[in-house]
């Protein structure tokens, strides 16, 4: 139970009821009690994102019917009203901190709201006075100025907020040609915020849906810290951030009852797939080896290679990690990223791409095989049919990047579709234990009466 979770058992319940396990009553007490137990969550959960999506639309509107009027207001009542807007959201976000009021729907909303009265006022006041400045000196005083609300309220949505205030300005110095430093320097403020969060309940929708932001900011963080002139450190690079997330991921939130609630696996695993797909083609080998033939600054490439070498070696520590936890399957995909890297220096070494995208096809057929067995071994059929598609992608692709005729084509995909229907007819037989269980008489459950 505690592996699998109420889901599981509930999605289990007709089964034994027809083997006779279960009576229907009990079986009925059981889907009762544990339908029950995930309404409260849930409703919580309803009330948090409707209070969240409200603040925000009003803090929006307030900000839409200002702008309509704003040119035939005065400047000392266009400040007033700039004023006034912040001076509410803080008197929301004090009553509800001061009065220790419980609803963590008022928190969260309260604090999207004042988070947003900031920057609102912000804009409002330099519009009304002219005062100089561009959109990175705006958005790094809106975040720092941010920052004590996070801790103040603690509200998952002022983070969230954050973070992407954060990936944003990361964006906007990028396109600037300004370094990353920012980008990397303004997660530091939360950092704490968030590893409380994980280390009090990683599984709760707050905790996982920052996770999730954070790991998709992380995605962007890496682009902005390479430059231009180092385009090919990409793949490294990004091999080596979706070998930590999924390692990361495992550890942590490896008891995840949900997929959704393993944010860090999810994208891990899916950018792991995207990159090993995308470079078995030997045309994305052939772009990264034009890319690589530019004129090298170092300079430039020291913040990506600084980010390969801290990649790599967090994959070598987590790694261990998952050997220590007897999890050695892990490895398989947290070590992508060497794979990635080793497939690179051969095709520099050899100046061809048939040797990394042999290796990479290799790395796909190995990957999908191993996801098969495991499902298989485990009785899961979503294990077992996520092997299949790997295996199938690559199958397909392979398809289409030789020069197959299409009849030969319509048939290898013909016999493909059909080993999927019949190995998941075949596995939801045996999983789920569809053919009547026999007993010592030869006779099945319920067949003497």
């Amino acid at each position: 139970m505690s592996r699998k979770g109420p889901d599981w058992l509930l999605g289990e319940l007709p089964d034994l009821v027809s083997r006779g396990i279960l009576t229907p009553d009990a079986a009925d007490r059981l889907r009762s009690h544990y339908q029950d137990a995930g309404r409260p969550a849930a409703r919580q959960l309803g009330l948090t994102v409707t209070a969240v999506f409200g603040s925000a639309l009003i803090g929006l509107g307030i900000i839409l019917v200002l702008a309509y009027n704003w040119e035939e207001l005065s400047r000392t009542l266009r400040a007033a009203i700039s004023f006034s807007i912040l001076l509410i959201a803080q008197g929301a976000a004090g009553w509800v901190v001061f009065r220790s009021v419980p609803s963590r729907s008022w928190r969260e909303g309260t604090a999207c709201f004042w988070f947003l009265a900031v920057g609102s006022a912000m804009a409002l006041i330099a519009q009304t006075y002219h005062i100089p400045g561009d959109p990175s000196r705006f958005l790094l005083t809106w975040m720092l100025l941010a920052v004590p609300l996070v801790y103040l309220m603690r509200a998952e949505s002022a983070a969230a907020l954050y973070l992407v205030g954060v990936t944003v300005l990361g964006g906007v110095e990028s396109d600037a040609g300004e370094g990353p430093l920012l980008y990397w320097v303004m997660l530091a403020p939360v950092a704490p915020y968030l590893w409380s969060l994980l280390r009090r309940d990683r599984q709760s929708p707050g905790p996982v849906l920052l996770v999730w932001i954070g790991a998709v900011s992380l995605i962007f963080g890496f682009g902005f810290s390479i430059s231009e002139s180092w385009d090919h450190l990409h793949l490294a690079a990004y091999a080596g951030l979706f070998s930590v997330l999924y390692l990361m991921g495992r550890i942590w939130f490896g008891q995840a009852p949900r997929v959704w609630q393993g944010p860090l696996q999810c994208v891990g695993g899916l950018g792991i797939f995207v990159m090993a797909f995308g470079f078995s083609y030997g045309d994305a080998w052939q772009r990264l080896g034009r890319l690589g033939a530019k004129e090298w600054n170092w300079t430039d490439a020291m913040p990506g290679m600084v980010l390969i070498g801290t990649c790599l070696a967090l994959s070598v520590i987590l790694g261990w990690l998952s050997l220590l936890q007897g999890r050695p399957q892990r490895l398989l995909w947290g070590s992508f990223g060497a794979v990635a890297f080793l497939a690179h220096a051969l095709m520099l070494a050899l100046e061809s791409t048939p040797v990394p995208v042999s290796l990479l096809n290799l790395y796909l057929l190995v990957a999908g095989v191993s996801v098969l067995v495991r499902g298989v071994r485990r009785e899961r059929i979503g294990t077992v049919n996520l092997g299949m598609l790997i295996l199938a992608a690559l199958v397909g692709a392979r398809f289409f990047d030789t020069d197959l005729g299409l009849m030969v084509r319509g048939i290898g995909f013909i016999l493909l579709g059909a080993a999927f229907l019949s190995a998941n007819a075949f596995l939801v037989r045996r999983f789920r234990g569809l053919r009547p269980l026999e007993d010592e008489t030869g006779q099945t459950p319920g067949e003497g009466a």
